[in-house]
């Protein structure tokens, strides 16, 4: 393969993070036109939205780099959980294992 997973990965993450940014503007730029069309005002609703927009647009791209960033140390944490439950596990058969032998 040319390219490895990781930096597959990594461009995908890219791309979600521009088109998360780049709708919520557009969709604040047309709003405020069409308002500002309708009720007849300068660009007041224009740059409301164009701003609500770019604060909804930062919002998204800091809840999606807290979760990408929470996500390994979450898998890891649940890896330890798992393998300390498998060597307790392992330590009572071996415990059982051992009284067996003592009673024969």
């Amino acid at each position: 393969m040319f390219f490895s997973r990781d930096s597959l990965k990594a461009l995908a993450m890219l791309t979600q993070m521009g088109i998360t940014m780049i709708v919520p503007i557009g969709l604040g730029l047309f709003a405020g036109a069409f308002l500002d069309r309708k009720l007849g005002t300068a660009p007041i609703f224009l740059i409301i939205f164009i701003v609500l927009g770019i604060a909804a647009g930062f919002r998204n791209i800091y809840q999606m780099t807290r979760k990408f960033m929470k996500t390994p140390a979450e898998s890891v944490l649940k890896q330890e959980e798992t393998l300390n439950q498998i060597k307790a596990e392992m330590a009572k058969k071996e415990g059982k294992g051992q009284r067996d032998n003592e009673a024969k």
